[in-house]
């Protein structure tokens, strides 16, 4: 994933869409209303479709990667015999259009919650902060000092809940509200 970053984010962005495409294309879902959860390098692909698709409407990531010259440097999920290249000034280039603390500012999600496990290190303490900085004025952030006070927020789907409750503030779009994060149509 990491040797082949920009077309990994890419393309998994892309997929996401077409995923709502296939979805839309169903007409049995509500696409006035489509909330994504998504970690890691997920959260990552999350906020860059939220950037250039305004479908999705409730977003929550947990973690991301971003701020590809901190993370890439210091992120212990990078294999240290390979860091070298990754820290290289032509593949931060080729990385640099991808860059989440980059995109955040535009997304187009009307609810945006933003998590952190303050105690993980995969996206390191600068990386975090950067992206933190980098979220739109609209976003809430969540932060994590320890595990247990993580796992209780998570427990049973419970981070749910908070996109299922934002996407009924959604405004309409001529489609009835739902419980699920892809509403069934009425």
């Amino acid at each position: 994933f990491i040797s082949e970053l920009q077309e990994c984010l890419a393309s998994s962005t892309h997929d996401v869409q077409m995923v709502l495409n296939y979805l839309a294309a169903r007409d049995d879902l509500d696409m006035t209303r489509v909330g994504m959860f998504a970690q890691g390098s997920g959260a990552s692909i999350a906020i860059l479709a939220s950037a250039v698709d305004p479908r999705i409407k409730v977003l929550e990531a947990l973690d991301p990667w971003g701020d590809w010259p901190s993370w890439l440097a210091t992120s212990p999920f990078v294999p240290e015999s390979e860091r070298a290249d990754y820290v290289k000034p032509e593949f931060l280039k080729k990385v640099a259009p991808l860059d989440p603390a980059d995109w955040m500012p535009r997304i187009q999600a009307k609810r945006f919650r933003l998590d952190n496990e303050l105690f993980d290190n995969v996206t390191p303490k600068i990386a975090k902060e950067k992206l933190r900085a980098a979220a739109p004025p609209r976003t809430s952030v969540e932060l994590y000092k320890a595990m247990d006070e993580f796992k209780a927020a998570f427990q049973e789907g419970r981070n749910l809940e908070w996109i299922q409750r934002d996407l009924r503030t959604v405004p309409e779009s001529g489609a009835a509200a739902s419980d699920s994060a892809v509403s069934p149509r009425p």
